[in-house]
């Protein structure tokens, strides 16, 4: 079984950039210092980040860094006890509600904002004010089997390739008398984020605003069209096992595993695991397919200071050295790291190229569950999920999106 580990991959020494502490607006000169200590709580690896707080160190041995995993946090527990914390920006309301994240404007040199990939500072962008310093992003991408597209001689997915490239390329390989599909689709209501890329693609949108969202969006013009052209995936094409198809279990890994479907939607993050799976001389990886737009879903992962700090200029100085690592698994935030010489030595061409056009089409949301948004998505995205699995068995798009919108009460 293909394990999901949002942080899996490589590990890189330390690449110096541009962000300069000395001449930021909101804090005095970090020399001479008094021992501090900050707290810091993170997700992922603990050996990665006590060895990132060793070479911290090195620079700013007057600062003791204590390291709490988020997986050790109970629930209910308040994130103002901690100076700094790292996560992705889907949780920025919670934290600003909860943790209250110090504005960073003005302590970032014009020359390190613009280092930054743009999508990654506006993913924690609010009111104008960034909330976090990003460090890292992960973008849907399209995995496949190369041992079965060179089995069946069919050409490897061109760069800059389009939804029709990708229906005649599947169908290509597909041979549903031997379970064969050319396209793994996301299992059963885990399928939402595969198909919101697919509605972006199209020029359409799952949330009235992708930022500040009040409701969820189901019968436009550009989803219906959207959604009709995918249903063709599994009912008209054929090249994407329906429901009664979808074995071995659990689908799609056990059918990734065992080389039954040659391409599939995966996170960049999930490389190593289907690297495991198939062996990393089979794995190819290259952009998602284009339509009306490019477009990939994903999330941006970001580091905060609490406004509640005792020592917030220790802990900016701990949150600017991270920000100029690489999180392990992640796409860097910033550009020069990840057009940089080493960061390419770390794999192969497919997958930096993957990852860079990627990352130039990277759309991201942001939820603010307080109001009625967050009392009513529950139960929309209940009725959307049916809809979908309704559509995937062959019913009519419209009279499913119908049933959704009544189910959810728009």
């Amino acid at each position: 079984m293909i394990h999901k580990n949002f942080y899996a991959g490589l590990v890189l020494g330390l690449i110096g950039l541009l962000l300069i502490v000395p001449g930021c607006n909101t804090f005095e000169a970090l020399t001479p210092k008094e021992p501090v200590t900050i707290t810091f709580l993170y997700w992922g690896d603990q050996t990665y980040y006590q060895n990132m707080v060793t070479k911290f160190n090195e620079t700013s041995p007057h600062i003791t860094v204590e390291l709490t995993s988020w997986r050790s946090m109970g629930r209910g527990e308040d994130m103002p006890d901690f100076d700094a914390w790292m996560d992705s920006q889907y949780r920025m309301g919670f934290g600003i509600e909860t943790a209250a994240p110090l504005s960073l404007e003005g302590l970032l040199e014009p020359s390190a904002r613009d280092d930054f990939y743009p999508v990654a500072l506006e993913a924690f962008t609010e009111e104008g004010k960034l909330r976090a310093l990003p460090i890292g992003c992960d973008m849907t991408v399209m995995y496949y089997n190369k041992q079965l597209f060179n089995a069946m001689n069919v050409p490897y997915p061109p760069t800059g390739w389009t939804w029709a490239d990708f229906v005649e390329i599947g169908e290509q390989l597909t041979h549903p008398d031997a379970n064969r599909f050319g396209f793994a689709a996301q299992a059963l209501g885990a399928e939402t984020t595969e198909v919101m890329t697919f509605l972006f693609q199209h020029g359409g949108q799952l949330f009235d605003d992708p930022t500040h969202p009040t409701r969820m969006v189901f019968n436009t013009p550009a989803n219906v069209e959207a959604l009709k052209w995918y249903a063709g995936l599994f009912n008209e094409n054929q090249i994407a096992p329906r429901p009664g198809q979808m074995s071995p279990f659990p689908y799609p890994d056990e059918g990734i595993r065992q080389g039954l479907y040659a391409m599939w939607h995966g996170m960049l993050s999930e490389y190593s695991e289907y690297a495991d799976a198939i062996g990393v001389e089979n794995l190819g990886v290259i952009a998602l397919p284009r339509d009306v737009n490019g477009a990939s879903f994903g999330g941006v992962v970001g580091l905060y200071l609490s406004s509640e700090s005792l020592n917030p200029e220790a802990g900016w100085e701990w949150i600017a050295f991270l920000s100029q690592q690489t999180l392990p698994g992640l796409f860097p935030a910033r550009r020069s790291i990840a057009e940089s010489a080493p960061y390419a030595a770390t794999m192969s061409s497919d997958v930096l190229a993957a990852a860079k056009n990627a990352i130039g089409e990277l759309t991201v949301i942001r939820f603010d569950m307080s109001g009625d948004f967050g009392k009513t998505l529950g139960a929309s995205m209940q009725a959307w999920q049916a809809a979908l699995t309704e559509i995937r068995s062959g019913e009519d798009v419209q009279t499913a999106l119908d049933k959704a919108e009544s189910k959810a009460g728009q």
